[in-house]
């Protein structure tokens, strides 16, 4: 019995030491393919921008140049000096871009997935700035390049850009002080519904403000203001609208007749003949 416990003890630490002198080898063999794989030269990165029919706010040359201005363009770099989540995070911070997404391969493949902002309303302030808001509610500057065609919002707007491009525009009602006072908030909602809304987006080519912050839209056709009121009751609002161009202006072809259209009674509309 004591001969069979020895050998048996024996056979199991020849096992164990075998499993041990593999798991090390094969940590030794990844260490090599590793530092072989950091040694590798990356080739220019490929540059994928979604929407890129649509929108113009970045373009492959601007991703380019921006990351060859840092030191971090990949052409050329070897793996281990490619910082993916320092690029990552520098092309999120540009304005016009709403996600950045950096991958490598083990061949020297740099892949770059770029999702730009998408703009519902562009915005005239009183100082004379003009930014972009988009379907977030974040706002943005206008690209050199580029111009979207986008709802036009103007009148008596005193937010500027550079006061409330890092606010939350959602959490403005949330402070009753800053509701009375702040206007972007509203602006949002009504650009956001009007954006979603084929109708109303083909039909509603500006938004004016006044200065007792009342809404005003101005319609693609037709020589008439739509007197919106505030953005309560918004969805009766656009729902009585569209039913009176539907069934009223569109089938008698009067869109001229009227010089306002007022939407801020309960239950009716009243307009006002030229």
């Amino acid at each position: 019995m004591k001969l069979f416990k020895t050998h048996f003890n024996i056979k199991k630490i020849a096992t164990r030491f075998f499993l041990l002198a593999g798991i090390c080898g094969m940590v030794i063999l990844l260490g090599f393919v590793n530092k072989k794989e950091d040694a590798v030269l990356c080739k220019a990165p490929t540059i994928l921008i979604e929407d890129e029919d649509q929108f113009g706010f970045v373009s492959e040359d601007d991703i380019s140049n921006f990351l060859r201005d840092r030191n971090e363009l990949p052409a050329k770099m070897t793996s281990a000096t490619i910082d993916v989540f320092s690029i990552e995070k520098a092309l999120n911070a540009l304005p016009s871009i709403d996600n950045a997404d950096v991958n490598k391969t083990v061949t020297g493949e740099v892949v770059i997935r770029i999702r730009q902002r998408k703009p519902i309303a562009r915005i005239f302030s009183l100082d004379g700035s003009s930014f972009y808001m988009d379907e977030n509610s974040k706002l943005f500057p206008l690209s050199p390049h580029y111009t979207a065609d986008v709802l036009i919002v103007n009148g008596y707007i005193p937010e500027s850009y550079g006061g409330f491009y890092q606010m939350d525009l959602l959490k403005i009602s949330e402070d009753s002080a800053a509701a009375k006072t702040i206007i972007l908030d509203d602006v949002y909602r009504l650009a956001k519904f009007i954006c979603h809304d084929t109708l109303l987006n083909n039909l509603i080519a500006q938004v004016y403000i006044n200065k007792d912050r009342e809404i005003h839209l101005i319609p693609e056709v037709g020589k008439h203001r739509i007197i919106f009121g505030t953005t309560e009751n918004l969805e009766e609002k656009f729902a009585k609208l569209k039913i009176f161009y539907l069934q009223g202006l569109n089938p008698t072809g009067f869109w001229n007749r009227y010089t306002s259209i007022n939407l801020t009674f309960k239950n009716q509309i009243v307009c006002t003949k030229k």
